[in-house]
């Protein structure tokens, strides 16, 4: 049988005739234990086997484990029955977490989390499949603006806001990821209030101020 081919539970798959000299055995029958996917088959016709020798690989194709080498640090955000997403073969497919191992692996200093993931029948991904998988964790819904925007008053970081009434709204923030220039802003304001005063013909801006917007 080649590689790929679909198997069922108790399907035979191979006749292995035991060498005994001077006695006529009857063959023996291999029968597939699981319906599943065939890999690669490790051995050829009639070919002389051992004993113990591994015959065939079948894999359930609606089902993988993935194991995963990841630092102690995002170990740490992680919890069991986390989705995870795997890319492999062009697909994302969303994994569950299943396991955390509580050892780290002293030669890398890393922890084992084994994934499991559950395939759409039409998948092209198999074991020995390369993937990247993808950890979120820590959601936030910041902005990106101009680092020039941000003023720091009392000790604190703030913008200003235009609320619908285009009065200004000052509001407390916190301060992300810097890019070029700009920098990623939190705020709770910011989810209510998606106007960011960036530019204003006065140098001071005070709360509750009310504004009239000019678009160029």
């Amino acid at each position: 049988m080649k590689s790929g081919a679909v198997v069922k539970k108790g399907q035979i798959l191979a006749q292995i005739i035991q060498n005994v000299v001077g006695q006529t055995v009857l063959p023996v029958k291999i029968q597939a234990p699981i319906a599943g996917k065939l890999m690669t088959p490790k051995f050829r016709q009639n070919s002389l086997l051992h004993k113990n020798a591994l015959i065939f690989s079948i894999f359930d194709p609606l089902k993988l484990k993935l194991e995963i080498n990841i630092p102690p640090e995002d170990t740490a955000h992680i919890s069991l029955g986390d989705k995870i997403n795997v890319l492999a073969a062009k697909e994302t497919i969303i994994g569950e977490v299943i396991s955390i191992s509580p050892n780290i692996d002293q030669s890398v200093g890393t922890q084992l989390v084994e994934i499991s993931i559950t395939l759409p029948s039409k998948s092209k991904i198999i074991p020995g499949s390369m993937g990247r998988v993808f950890l979120q964790y820590g959601h936030h819904q910041g902005h990106l603006v101009d680092k020039k925007v941000v003023k720091k008053k009392a000790g604190k970081y703030i913008v200003y806001l235009l609320d619908e009434h285009s009065k200004v709204q000052e509001a407390q923030v916190t301060l992300k990821d810097k890019f070029k220039g700009q920098v990623e802003i939190v705020s709770e304001l910011l989810t209510k209030y998606q106007s960011v005063i960036t530019k204003s013909s006065k140098k001071y801006l005070s709360k509750d101020q009310l504004v009239e917007v000019v678009k160029k």
